[in-house]
């Protein structure tokens, strides 16, 4: 059985929406289909 990836060798990128709204996001992998997940 393998272990999970360590979530601190992950390169953490921001987006600045608008004022005061800033979204982190993480990008992985080449090709595919995109996965999105958001928080309501």
């Amino acid at each position: 059985m393998t272990s999970p990836p360590d979530p601190n060798e992950f390169a953490v990128y921001y987006a600045h929406v608008r004022n005061d709204v800033t979204i982190a996001y993480i990008r992985e992998g080449i090709g595919g289909t995109p996965l999105l997940l958001l928080h309501g």
